[in-house]
């Protein structure tokens, strides 16, 4: 069972910062696991996501530095993943499908009945190659085109870190807005990216911004027009 305690920990500026960053962003999604990692004294984490069809295309879209180096010295260990541990985990995202968002879970909880031999196959794999004992995983939103999982690893000689949940509870709203507005950003980039480019060419600037002001979609001729002496700028009031 999850145990809560009650906790005044603020987030780091710069974790919101990377977090909100990677909307926009992908490539920070690594950096923000390292970063959640941090702040809820974990070690290491990964974000899954997978696309919901008959033949779903399973990601893991972001890893935490230990898998990360793991990865780069020992190369063979991502095919064996990719083939072997990644349908086990494909398995605890159907699963958690039925389970309402943002609900936090021991991995080792986290199993359809029935899957005895697949979690502990996936707990040996991992804890063999990565080090890692307990595992706290959360899905991120309720979408029905994707399955987006936040996963938290912690060392295979510790027991749970006491502020480990409470702190990811403070985590998972910021993470789920965050891959929300990825998803749209995402959707408006290959939307637009024939657009901008004949833009470009023909040297139209074109910004495309939400409520809030934030440029989701911008081509390279306007971030030339915004960064030159044009008297071009954008504003709190978005203009």
């Amino acid at each position: 069972m999850l145990t809560r305690m009650s906790t005044k920990k603020v987030l780091e500026t710069d974790t919101l910062t990377s977090i909100y960053g990677a909307a926009l962003s992908s490539n920070l999604w690594d950096e923000v696991i390292d970063r959640c990692a941090a702040e809820s004294e974990a070690f290491s984490g990964a974000f899954l996501t997978q696309e919901v069809g008959t033949d779903p295309e399973y990601s893991l879209s972001a890893r935490g530095a230990l898998i990360r180096e793991k990865i780069r010295t020992e190369p063979e260990l991502l095919t064996q993943y990719i083939s072997d541990i990644s349908p086990l985990e494909s398995i605890i995202l159907n699963h958690l499908r039925e389970a309402p968002s943002r609900k936090i879970w021991l991995v080792k909880d986290a199993w359809p009945a029935g899957a005895e031999a697949e979690a502990e196959l996936h707990a040996e794999w991992i804890a063999r190659h990565l080090g890692v004992g307990p595992m706290l995983i959360a899905s991120l939103n309720e979408n029905p085109r994707i399955n987006e999982m936040f996963i938290l690893h912690f060392r295979l000689d510790e027991t749970l870190p006491t502020r480990a949940v409470s702190t990811f509870e403070l985590l998972l709203p910021h993470l789920a807005k965050s891959a929300e507005m990825s998803v749209l950003y995402s959707s408006l980039q290959r939307r637009y990216s024939a657009i901008l480019t004949v833009l470009n060419k023909v040297g139209i600037g074109l910004c495309v911004l939400d409520k809030a002001g934030n440029i989701l979609v911008n081509n390279d001729e306007a971030t030339r027009m915004l960064s030159g002496n044009h008297g071009i700028t954008l504003s709190n009031n978005r203009f």
